[in-house]
């Protein structure tokens, strides 16, 4: 009796536990494999650009220093071809069913000064000519924008130019901060 009583003891653990499979051929198990991926953004900038009026003609784009007239658009001479700003983003994890809503966004911290004035400042996607003047953090500009994942890195990179009249005051060097930004919404 006490044999038996052992017997229905062990038997349930036997028959629902986790663990060895063994008995006659085939004998299988399972193994489940979860995978836990959340919303993710990523972003690459790769260049500072320098408009150095020393050496304007280094880019050929670009007229004498000072204008002869009214005002002039001046294109980098650091990098001195387009594009001036290697820009890429990524947003992941975002699902079919519940898609993300995000945004690429710029602002420029303020004036550079020397009479240089962040709306002075232009930019557009390389190769596009659509220009537009950076705002400063309270305003920024929306570069891109979308729903869901973006299938990989995408490549938005930029162009640069600044209007200058000739009136700018002498300057071993002034500059701003841009902040570029990928974000969910």
């Amino acid at each position: 009796m006490r044999g038996h009583f052992l017997l229905f003891l062990i038997l349930p653990v036997m028959l629902f536990a986790q663990g060895r499979a063994t008995g006659p051929s085939p004998q299988s198990m399972t193994a489940t494999l979860t995978f836990i991926i959340p919303t993710g953004v990523g972003i690459y900038v790769n260049n500072n650009a320098e408009w150095d009026f020393n050496n304007i003609t280094l880019n050929p784009s670009n007229p004498i220093y000072p204008p002869t007239g009214p005002a002039e658009q001046y294109y980098p001479t650091t990098p001195n071809v387009s594009p001036y700003q290697q820009l890429e983003y990524i947003v992941t994890g975002s699902s079919a069913a519940s898609p993300v809503d995000w945004s690429l966004t710029v602002y420029g911290d303020g004036d550079p000064g020397s009479g240089v004035l962040l709306l002075d400042i232009e930019h557009s996607p390389a190769g596009m000519g659509s220009w537009d003047a950076f705002n400063v953090a309270a305003t920024p500009d929306t570069l891109s924008s979308g729903s869901g994942n973006t299938g990989g890195w995408q490549s938005l990179n930029q162009d640069y130019r600044v209007t200058l009249d000739g009136d700018e005051e002498q300057t071993a060097g002034v500059s701003c901060v841009l902040t570029y930004t990928i974000q969910t919404n």
